[in-house]
């Protein structure tokens, strides 16, 4: 008799949305090409690439960390 396939260790995909890094205000940022090409850039020099919007908020996390504001 084959395999079942209720003992498969495959994650099986969710339907619908997929979920939000948690609960938090959206904001909707727009970026002109020179500054998406360098985010873009940032982005592909990473060791494990994040989204741009995981880049954005490591960015955010990285300058506000600094004091320099």
């Amino acid at each position: 008799m084959g395999k079942s396939i209720r003992g498969s260790t495959k994650k099986r995909e969710t339907r619908g949305r997929k979920k939000t890094t948690g609960p938090g205000e959206a904001v909707m940022v727009r970026l002109h090409p020179p500054l998406l090409t360098d985010l873009d850039k940032w982005i592909s020099n990473q060791k494990n690439p994040p989204s741009r919007p995981e880049a954005i908020r490591r960015l955010l996390e990285n300058a506000f960390t600094r004091k320099a504001y």
